[in-house]
């Protein structure tokens, strides 16, 4: 079951959110730390493995290791310098470019299976879809795959997708969360594409 409601007020992992995700100070951020507490709490105390693709400095990592205690973060990007100062207790990290995944691509092939993936790289619905259907392969069943920061412009795409995704017998939707205020501007991006592996 998806949750489809996005709680305003702030949760436990608000307060561990030191990138984007969370909007904690009335920032331009996103606000996904309120809804992923909702998405990721049932689960938390047995999560095992997190995958995210696009880590800028690694905050991200860092909040998802202090708030899955069992579990090891699995992060990679395309800036070696990011992949570097992510890295820590809990924290693998790899360096590659997620154009370059396709089917039975090696640089997955070594890691586990995943318990929540998220992608958090390119923004563009043709590269997200695509390393979606290269890796999608190393989600758990009853993992949590998840597509942030959907562009306005390409809801339509991602509509499609998620149809053809429900055919196949996943769960998914797409959440829309509140629109950003950036610089007194209602920036709608702030959409995430939720599947659930069967």
């Amino acid at each position: 079951m998806i949750p489809m409601n996005w709680p305003k007020a702030a949760s436990p992992l608000c307060a561990l959110s030191h990138g984007d995700k969370g909007n904690v100070h009335g920032t331009a951020r996103h606000n996904y730390t309120t809804y992923y507490h909702e998405l990721f709490a049932p689960r938390r105390e047995r999560v095992e493995a997190v995958f995210e693709l696009g880590i800028f400095m690694g905050n991200s990592l860092r909040m998802w290791r202090d708030y899955f205690p069992n579990a090891t973060i699995y992060g990679a990007d395309i800036d070696a310098a990011a992949c570097a100062s992510a890295s820590g207790p809990r924290i693998v990290t790899r360096c590659f470019d997620e154009r370059d995944v396709v089917p039975g691509s090696p640089l997955l092939a070594d890691w586990p299976l995943f318990d929540i993936m998220i992608d958090d790289a390119i923004h563009a619905h043709a590269d997200n879809v695509k390393f979606f259907y290269s890796a999608r392969h190393k989600l758990k069943p009853g993992g949590i795959y998840v597509i942030e920061d959907l562009r306005y412009e390409e809801l339509d795409l991602f509509r499609a997708t998620l149809d053809g995704v429900r055919a196949e017998g996943w769960a998914a939707e797409i959440i829309y969360g509140y629109d950003r205020m950036v610089f007194g501007e209602s920036i709608p991006d702030n959409s995430l594409m939720v599947m659930v592996r069967p």
